[in-house]
């Protein structure tokens, strides 16, 4: 209950998410051995490569010492534009505001691309670190994919 209440009550500093921080602070705080679970939309602002490659090593430390559980939430509509006209949209990490033709195909399409590439690029990056991963949509209830996961993850470590 604790835990609940310090999240919902957070006051946050700054407007921006530093995943690696958070996973180097809990590297540093857990003494023993635990269960960590990881819950983001893992967008990043600034350079996605490097963004990438930072989030892997700290994932790489967090899995070593600990049992790593990345839940990815997604929503739908960050990963396809409607075709609505001009679109301002804002990065919540940066405040930043682009404007976006949307009734342009190709702006759409290049849209879903880059969404679809980053969601790639992270999928291999939690491989490559042997994390498990569940992968959760906004708009999908999120309890039967819990208990699917947790089933299929005890049957696999037993």
């Amino acid at each position: 209950m604790r835990v609940a209440r310090e999240i919902l009550f957070h006051q946050p500093q700054g407007r921006g998410t530093d995943t690696v921080k958070a996973l180097d602070f809990a590297n540093r705080i857990l003494r023993r051995r635990a269960i960590a679970f990881l819950i983001s939309d893992f967008q990043s602002s600034g350079d996605p490569e490097r963004a990438l490659e930072d989030l892997r090593r700290a994932m790489r430390q967090t899995n070593r010492r600990h049992d790593l559980v990345a839940l990815h939430i997604e929503d739908s509509r960050e990963k396809s534009l409607p075709d609505v006209g001009l679109l301002a949209i804002e990065d919540a990490e940066t405040g930043e505001v682009v404007e976006l033709d949307t009734a342009n195909p190709e702006v759409r399409a290049r849209f879903a691309q880059e969404a679809n590439d980053r969601t790639q690029r992270l999928v291999r990056g939690f491989r490559a670190e042997a994390v498990d991963t569940l992968e959760l949509d906004t708009a999908e209830p999120y309890l039967p994919a819990l208990q699917h996961f947790f089933k299929i993850r005890e049957r696999r470590r037993s």
